[in-house]
């Protein structure tokens, strides 16, 4: 993993941890506790646990995984603006990881995209909704599975 995506990565799991009240500042990525007794890997399970797949939605899914994937090798370049391009496309199918990397992304602006994108904490909000909505779904969708077994 290259310097850049590590950054990504890392400012997402706080920022995941802070969206649901965990600093797992103290703790450590492989099982330190934050204040509140919560698993700081639990926390980053949150970011980086593979989404589940509706067999309605797999085609979208798919794309939105296409998307999300070139959008991390075009950050890993340095290739900001057209790392933001491919984020919007997959965020606008709902994607969740997307829509945290584009909250991220405008929450902190310049700090992680250095160029094309300023902080912008109504957009950082906006994109933070979407994502939330779609691990909702995401769990709803996963829960239903198990009862149905």
């Amino acid at each position: 993993m290259n310097v850049r995506r590590t950054m990504l990565v890392a400012a997402s799991l706080a920022l995941a941890g802070a969206a649901h009240g965990h600093d797992c500042s103290g703790g450590t990525a492989d099982g330190g506790m934050d204040a509140t007794g919560v698993q700081c890997n639990d926390v980053a399970a949150v970011v980086v646990a593979p989404s589940p797949s509706a067999t309605q939605d797999s085609r979208e899914h798919a794309a939105a995984r296409k998307l999300l994937a070139a959008g991390l090798a075009a950050y890993e370049k340095g290739h900001d603006v057209e790392a933001v391009a491919y984020f919007l496309r997959a965020g606008e199918t709902g994607d969740a990881r997307s829509a945290e990397i584009l909250a991220l992304m405008y929450r902190l602006g310049p700090k992680l995209f250095p160029i094309g994108v300023s902080a912008d904490p109504i957009l950082a909000a906006k994109w933070a909704a979407v994502a939330a909505e779609a691990r909702r779904r995401e769990a709803s969708a996963a829960m239903a599975s198990r009862v149905a077994r």
